[in-house]
């Protein structure tokens, strides 16, 4: 699940579900056109109301939004792993990262991309207020930062 507004909460699962009023109700969506997106949705995350993202179960692609969910495009992963996203975050309309093993840098929307660091992470997570990536690989749990 995850709130893209005040009002706007998403959840994804053998569905697609949005409601407009804090869970009060929920509308199905229709998953967006699976052209080289594999698997069912199993995760949903906003940047903001309108840029939102969801990743699939399995390696392919996965769908971005940028007008709040009307309308989706399909975008492919990194080619490590064949292209299997683990984690992505959208810091805005242009800038992408995601892990597929290594950490990539998309600076096009996640058209095409860049490896940054090699490795084998598993969680990204972007937090605003610090304008840091923040990113987690192994069975340590290695913490590492990177400053923008």
């Amino acid at each position: 699940m995850w709130c893209s507004s005040q009002n706007d909460i998403w959840a994804v699962g053998s569905a697609i579900l949005h409601s407009f009023d804090r869970g009060q109700s929920w509308s199905f969506v229709e998953a967006p056109n699976s052209d080289g997106v594999n698997g069912s949705p199993a995760q949903i995350r906003f940047a903001d109301s309108q840029i939102g993202w969801i990743t699939t179960n399995q390696p392919g692609g996965y769908w971005v939004t940028f007008d709040g969910g009307k309308s989706w495009v399909t975008r492919r992963g990194p080619h490590d792993n064949n292209g299997f996203i683990s984690d992505l975050v959208y810091l805005n309309d242009s800038e992408v990262w995601a892990i597929s093993g290594s950490i990539y840098r998309s600076i096009d929307s996640g058209k095409t991309w860049k490896e940054i660091l090699k490795g084998n992470y598993t969680i990204l997570q972007y937090k605003k207020e610090y304008n840091k990536l923040f990113l987690v690989a192994g069975s340590k749990i290695t913490q590492h930062e990177l400053r923008l």
